[in-house]
């Protein structure tokens, strides 16, 4: 499971980065070329960081005289949030090489450029909220950048918040990932892989049919199978690895789903605020626009003045039933023919 979870964060899924990053791509950005080379090579490497490790350790433990059980449970227990492998083993590593503080020096600089990429990434995806409400962007990133300092505190302070805080919101990304194709199903599924994917995209790999059927049946079998079996180990009595689901620890099911609780109320609250906020701004100017109309004034003529702007070309309205796919590629044929 944690494996899985360590997948899901590291590939930037179901935690709205991607989606983020999506609203800046443009037509000649590969959409599915990205997205199917993007998490093969992030698990590739991944996963030769991995065999890596488990050979350093396993070949330091084993010249010390250590057997492979014991060997296997340094692994399963590997410090604090994860970060005995990191902190504790590479270093290890390095040691036994020549020139091993010189590589170790790029492997951890390395390891802080990846860590601020990612940051950047939360950043932006925050910050675009934030203009999404109307706020400016240079103050949208500074109040992005001093509650993520503030919030970050404790666990610098102390690493049991940051072994809570990396338990709770990892198992997360797996319910987050389902309500994403929750969003693609409602949408419709062909027409989501039809319109907004191929006829989108320009010089870009065509999506087959068959992503259809694993956003349809596969992905939801898969998050459903993983939800029941975290479920499982944690009422498991047997299972050590987990604590008593009833106990209001670091890395309980009580935990998460007291905090999963309050994320969603907290969620909810702020889109039903910002909703009335918006329908509130809508009847009032629904309101000046009828104080400012002239009863006397022909409806045609008031058609016609639609998107009639000094100096310009006379336009007229959209029609309502063309695609927004078909009217920006009608636009972009046109800009080409100029």
């Amino acid at each position: 499971m944690q494996s899985c979870c360590q997948q899901f964060y590291t590939a930037g899924a179901a935690s709205a980065m991607l989606l983020t990053y999506a609203t800046y791509m443009r037509r000649h950005d590969g959409i599915v070329s990205m997205g199917t080379l993007t998490p093969i090579g992030n698990n590739l490497v991944s996963l030769c960081c991995g065999i890596m490790v488990f050979c350093n350790v396993f070949s330091v433990l084993e010249s010390t005289g250590y057997d492979r059980q014991y060997i296997v449970g340094v692994l399963k227990d590997n410090g604090p949030a994860n970060t005995g492998l990191t902190f504790i083993w590479m270093p290890l590593l390095y040691s036994s090489m020549s020139a091993g503080r010189f590589l170790a020096v790029l492997f951890f600089l390395s390891l802080s450029f990846a860590g601020l990429s990612s940051l950047i990434a939360m950043f932006e995806l925050l910050a675009l909220l934030l203009e999404n409400v109307r706020m400016p962007r240079v103050l949208a990133a500074f109040v992005v950048g001093i509650v993520t300092f503030l919030l970050g505190i404790p666990s610098a302070l102390n690493v049991n918040v940051l072994v809570n805080q990396d338990y709770v919101w990892a198992f997360a990304l797996i319910p987050c990932g389902l309500m994403f194709v929750a969003l693609v199903a409602k949408f419709g599924v062909e027409r989501f892989r039809r319109v907004i994917v191929n006829e989108y995209g320009l010089d870009d790999w065509t999506l087959p049919r068959c992503w259809s059927f694993l956003i349809i049946v596969v992905t939801p079998l898969v998050g459903c199978a993983l939800i029941v079996w975290w479920i499982v180990e944690n009422f498991d009595a047997d299972n050590d690895e987990y604590p008593d689901w009833k106990e209001m620890s670091a890395e309980s099911f009580a935990m998460v789903l007291v905090q999963w609780a309050g994320g969603l109320i907290i969620c909810v609250g702020i889109n039903i605020m910002y909703y009335q906020c918006r329908c509130d701004k809508r009847r009032t100017s629904s309101l000046h626009d009828n104080d400012d109309v002239n009863p006397t004034e022909n409806p045609s003529d008031v058609e016609l003045s639609y998107s009639q702007v000094p100096g310009e070309k006379r336009t007229a309205p959209p029609d309502e039933s063309t695609p927004l796919i078909t009217k920006d590629r009608q636009d972009r044929e046109s800009e080409t023919e100029t």
